[in-house]
């Protein structure tokens, strides 16, 4: 029932309460943290947020990068380090190097009781309790999608509308479409088994069919919180949650001109 306001290069979080209360509070863990869900004994959540793609000259190849999840007493401002989870699975090369257009990422999201976890080149989530032990892990057949010539070209022809949109000459976009294909080049192995992930407040885990960067996704896989399927669900061009509840999706959507606007859907049972 609060509105949690994170500023990660101020490195605090500042918590406004329904009765108008205003507080803050210092924000764990290096600035790309974020706050994700109030445990149920009062402590705040933080995940690893998006944008961890430093890269290091320690060496060519792909690496996963482990971060924290992390329990915060708001109160007394102590925190407690739940579990280690890869977090991205980057290209180290030098610092002008680029991780590619194509990433294997883990996520977590928060829920009041834990938290679930999961990396997109496994079909699999984990469920993690408010201490940090794990408690559930569900497991799927699923076929790898390999990355094809179809794969490639429908990149490439989002990437070039993109670009010539912007107005950018036929130089630039010949450009930009050499190092789209050099990214893809380095590459391994079949694409992410997902591109989104996200947790309700029931801890049901949302997984997104993976799509090309550019192109939303409009189908979730939904995993219940005992590891069981709940089922596919569609949600028509959603770029971002908000909030789900039972029947309804607090979501944001761009309209033709890319234009975000915040909308209310409702969820229909089949």
């Amino acid at each position: 029932d609060s509105i949690l306001v994170s500023d990660g290069r101020l490195r605090r979080v500042t918590i406004l309460s329904p009765d108008g209360g205003v507080r803050t509070t210092g924000q764990p863990g290096i600035f790309l943290h974020q706050a994700s869900a109030f445990l149920s004994d009062g402590r705040l959540l933080f995940v690893p947020g998006d944008g961890y793609r430093q890269l290091t000259e320690t060496g060519s190849g792909w690496v996963f990068q482990t971060q924290p999840i992390l329990a915060v007493d708001t109160e007394r401002e102590t925190v407690d380090t739940l579990v280690d989870l890869p977090h991205l699975r980057r290209w180290d090369a030098t610092l002008a190097g680029s991780p590619g257009p194509i990433n294997v990422v883990g996520r977590a999201g928060g829920f009041a009781e834990g938290f679930a976890w999961a990396r997109s080149d496994k079909p699999e989530v984990r469920w993690y309790d408010e201490s940090g032990r794990l408690v559930q892990i569900a497991r799927w057949d699923e076929e790898p999608v390999q990355l094809s010539s179809e794969w490639r070209n429908r990149m490439a022809r989002i990437y070039e509308k993109s670009y010539l949109s912007r107005g950018a000459d036929e130089a630039f976009v010949a450009a930009r479409l050499a190092d789209l294909e050099a990214g893809l080049n380095r590459h391994e192995g079949p694409l992410p088994y997902w591109r989104s992930f996200h947790v309700d407040r029931q801890g049901n885990a949302w997984l997104s069919e993976y799509t090309v960067a550019g192109e939303p996704s409009t189908k979730w896989r939904v995993m219940a919180r005992d590891g069981t399927l709940i089922g596919w669900i569609s949600l028509p061009e959603v770029m971002a949650f908000l909030d789900i509840a039972d029947e309804r999706v607090l979501a944001v959507q761009y309209d033709e001109l890319d234009v975000p606007a915040v909308v209310m859907l409702e969820l229909t049972k089949r």
